[in-house]
């Protein structure tokens, strides 16, 4: 089974909000698709 790994290291504690909460309670456990996606395009540049 192919797969992708990798470790994102962060200076500041951070939350992915989902879009109907108004508290930062509710969050994503993993960021969106579409936060990993421009992190991606980042790195790659």
């Amino acid at each position: 089974m192919l797969g992708l790994k990798f470790k994102i290291d962060c200076l500041y504690f951070n939350t992915f909000r989902k879009p109907i909460s108004t508290s930062l309670i509710l969050t994503y456990f993993i960021p969106p698709y579409t936060t990993i996606r421009g992190m991606i395009s980042n790195a790659l540049g």
